[in-house]
């Protein structure tokens, strides 16, 4: 149910209708139905994993309040679960088919893969919320239904931003009724977001597919500028999907951070990367880089622990070597530059 999609219209106009009119005291409910509606619309198995995934992060915070000295051991564990979990998931159909393996078993087990929809993101989240409980950051959640809530808050559910518990638990908590002035300011955001996507990257979409479709009928000159006109497509489309995301989600009076800040007038490599996809690059920062040691350990650590960083962001990012030469050179370019 893609954003932009007759049916995702219908979709917002009766979760709003049903919600607005429906009692205090049951909003979260409604919330939650249309939650795992929109995820079970996708696919039925996808609600099934992201309920499942969900459990066991939940499962994880009790446990590590009940057993506090062997706390550290389940929180590995259940990390090393949920991270296997995802990336056999991103890897084993790709692995299977790159390197041509013909294994009659392995082929057949392949083909049942589905990559979860917004598995990377709902991950991210999950740990962040476990990690935070074990460093006594916030109060344990021992409502699995307040849990679930989060987890599956579905206007970001496909896209991000990746939301922390104590930033977004708390709204989800305290639910209000209609406001005018913050559903029309969401609703601003929607149309805005819209119109980034369909007007401006749809457009430039256009221009760049006829370029790179027939590149040796171009100079070098026309592809380079095909190459920027490339990087705002990319930035209009996704800066776009998080507005109406913040658009939806403002509508109900609840805030989700905002992901981007005009990263294309970044005056910085560094400037950058505190403006692009910001819920991620803090997350990589919070529980990658910081974790790793940061800068506290010798500028030899520092780079070391940014090339970590930054390859983990690549293959976060998607399969294939491509991603880890990107997630590599953003590394690369930074350490240049004196990234500190």
């Amino acid at each position: 149910m893609n954003f932009i999609s007759f049916e995702f219209f219908i979709f917002l106009i009766v979760f709003f209708l049903i919600y607005f009119i429906s009692p205090q005291k049951i909003k979260k409910i409604i919330l939650l139905i249309f939650s795992c509606f929109y995820i079970g619309f996708y696919k039925k198995e996808f609600l099934i994993f992201i309920l499942g995934i969900s459990l066991i992060f939940y499962l994880t915070g009790i446990f590590m309040d009940k057993y506090k000295d062997n706390k550290k051991d389940i929180l590995i564990f259940s990390i090393v679960i949920t991270i296997g979990l995802l990336l056999y998931l991103k890897f084993f159909t790709h692995i299977i088919t790159r390197f041509d393996i013909r294994n009659p078993m392995l082929n057949s087990l392949s083909s049942k893969i589905y990559l979860p929809l917004g598995i990377s993101f709902y991950t991210l989240q999950g740990i962040s919320y476990i990690v935070d409980i074990y460093k006594g950051k916030y109060q344990l959640e021992r409502n699995f239904f307040n849990f679930l809530c989060y987890m599956t808050f579905f206007p970001i559910f496909l896209q991000g931003p990746i939301s922390r518990y104590d930033q977004l638990s708390i709204q989800l908590k305290n639910l209000n009724g209609f406001n005018y002035e913050e559903f029309c300011f969401g609703l601003q955001l929607m149309l805005w977001g819209v119109f980034k996507k369909l007007v401006i990257s749809n457009r430039l979409n256009m221009i760049t597919n006829q370029i790179f479709d027939n590149y040796t009928e171009y100079t070098g000159v026309v592809i380079l500028f095909s190459g920027m006109v490339y990087a705002l497509e990319l930035y209009t489309d996704f800066s776009g999907a998080v507005d109406i995301t913040r658009g939806i989600a403002q509508s109900i009076n609840i805030e989700v951070i905002k992901n981007f800040n005009f990263p294309n007038s970044a005056t910085s490599i560094k400037d950058f990367w505190s403006r692009w996809h910001i819920s991620l690059s803090t997350w990589l920062r919070d529980y990658i880089y910081i974790p790793l040691g940061g800068n506290r350990k010798g500028k030899i650590r520092k780079y070391f622990n940014i090339m970590i960083t930054f390859l983990v962001s690549g293959i976060w990012h998607g399969v294939g070597l491509k991603f880890l030469a990107w997630g590599g050179g953003s590394w690369i370019l930074p350490s240049i530059f004196r990234y500190n």
